[in-house]
């Protein structure tokens, strides 16, 4: 799941995928321009959203990333299904870890 955005004078216009690129027709690929194949209909966040949320809606969309933005509706990043598992997957770790260096009762 590869994604970049697509920004138009500081805003976010857009992002396109390389499943958009794959879309195309492969004899016209070199002249067809960003904007005829990025996707404009974006999911976004907030950088305050919960990941389990971010999940959800990544899974409820059926898409591979969110875009993050700020109060303003600036782009300040994108997440992806493997960052939320990865980060989950480390807190998990974490937590495990700190269980075992209780000491026994």
């Amino acid at each position: 799941h590869t994604g970049y955005p697509v920004l138009a004078e500081d805003q976010l216009v857009g992002i396109v995928t390389l499943e958009d690129i794959r879309g195309t027709d492969h004899d016209s690929r070199s002249m067809v321009a960003v904007e005829e194949v990025m996707s404009t209909d974006l999911e976004t966040v907030s950088a305050e959203t919960e990941a389990m949320e971010a999940a959800q809606q990544l899974t409820s969309s059926d898409i591979g990333r969110l875009v993050v933005t700020d109060g303003a509706g600036r782009l300040i990043g994108l997440v992806t299904r493997t960052d939320i598992v990865t980060a989950m997957d480390i807190i998990r770790e974490q937590r495990v870890t700190e269980t075992q260096a209780l000491p026994a009762e």
